[in-house]
This record gives structure tokens, C-alpha cells and sequence, in this order.
């Protein structure tokens, strides 16, 4: 078996993601009680359950820093497994999903823009490298920021989406190593896990431990 294939089995089978459109068109009429579409947000939502992520939350925000930021934040501390951004990365001024979500990146996924510039080649031209989409890890969560266009979101997953659960296992491996090495030893001592362990770790939740369990089966 390759690498990758062993990688793809031992991925988590259950996905938890997180939507947010950003737009401040749709987030000013969202404010101010008009009716709005969200046809990106809608895209990302059917995409990824067509997949079988469990979808757990939907944003619209404006092309703003600080709710970009908090956006982030606010998901690194909770118990999703993956952020989905739809718009914010294009050229124009107003565009500034990538230079402040990137600013969260352990690791970049640089493969992941280049997949669907690839893939949108075909159906716009040119047109294609004139979005930013890239994706990263960080704290061994996965954050993708796609395109405002709801063709784009959904090619983007559609040639991405089914490498999320596999994305996941190998950013989470330097945390199953870590957590594997300190249960190791607690276990040794018999000493009790301290709580802020798990604020400590966040991405290994009860049921992320699928990992930790494969590469250090010291739970039987």
C-alpha cells in the first residue's frame, strides 16, 4: 500500500466544516433585514454534504479584517475540522481574504490554488489566474478560501473536497506524536491527564482520536 493510500484509510471517516461567505454587499443587506442570496455559501454547504462533511455553521461577513480574524479565531478554538471561506480572492482593493486568513497558516497549501486554476482553465480562460485561492493548516485544522464564484466553489471542491478527511490526518500527525508521547508517559506514572489538555490540544477531540489510536495504540 502507498503512502497516501494508508493515509486516505486511516483519515477521519466524520468531518465537521465551517462556512463563511464573505461579502459586504450580502452582509449589508443581511444587516439591514433585506432579503439576499448566498449562492456561494449554498454551494459549499450541497458540495460538502454531497461529500458526507457534516456542515455546522454558516456566516456571512463584509471584506473585513477584524471579522475575518475573528472568523479564524473562533473556529481554531472549537471543535470543526475545516474552514470553508467563499469570496475575498480576487485583485480588486476590497479583496483581502488571503493576506488575513494566511496570516493563520502553519503550512500552506499552495496545490490547492493551483488545482483549481487548473481545473477552471477549461471554462473561463485566462480569467482562471486571476483568483488567490489557496488553502493551509493550522493547529492540524484545515482552512480552504475559494473563490465568491458559486461555479468556482463548486469545481473547487469537486477536484479538492474528497482530500479534506486525508489533508487532515497528516496535518494532525506532529499533534498525534506529541499527545501520543505525553499519554505515554502519564500512562507510565499513572498520573491523570491534566484538564487544560485538552484546550491545550484542541484538534483531538474524543472523536479525532482516530489517529493518536493508529500511531500509538497505547488506549487498549
Amino acid at each position: 500500500m502507498k503512502p497516501h493510500e494508508g493515509h486516505r484509510k486511516s483519515a477521519p471517516s466524520e468531518v465537521t466544516v465551517e462556512i463563511v461567505t464573505v461579502s459586504t454587499s450580502r452582509y449589508n443587506q443581511m444587516e439591514s433585514g433585506e432579503e439576499y442570496t448566498d449562492e456561494a455559501g449554498d454551494a459549499a454547504k450541497n458540495e460538502s454534504e454531497k461529500i458526507g462533511f457534516i456542515v455546522s455553521s454558516r456566516r456571512v461577513v463584509s471584506d473585513n479584517a477584524p471579522a475575518l480574524r475573528a472568523c479564524v479565531r473562533r473556529f481554531l478554538s472549537g471543535n470543526a475540522d475545516a474552514l470553508l471561506f467563499t469570496g475575498g480572492t480576487g485583485i480588486s482593493h476590497r479583496d483581502i481574504t488571503i493576506e488575513t486568513v494566511g496570516d493563520f497558516f502553519e503550512k500552506e497549501l499552495d496545490g490547492f490554488g493551483e488545482l483549481l486554476r487548473r481545473a477552471s482553465f477549461s471554462r473561463v480562460g485566462a480569467a482562471s489566474a486571476l483568483t488567490r485561492a489557496t488553502a493551509g493548516v493550522a493547529k492540524g485544522k484545515l482552512i480552504l478560501c475559494m473563490p465568491g464564484s458559486p461555479d468556482a466553489v463548486r469545481t473547487a471542491m469537486k477536484v479538492f473536497g474528497r482530500e479534506i478527511p486525508h489533508a487532515l490526518f497528516v496535518a494532525r500527525s506532529r499533534y498525534a506524536q506529541y499527545l501520543g508521547m505525553l499519554l505515554s508517559t502519564w500512562s507510565a506514572q499513572a498520573v491523570v491527564p491534566p484538564l487544560r489538555f485538552q484546550t491545550l490540544l484542541n484538534p483531538f477531540e474524543k472523536r479525532n482520536l482516530t489517529a493518536v489510536a493508529l500511531l500509538f495504540p497505547i488506549w487498549q
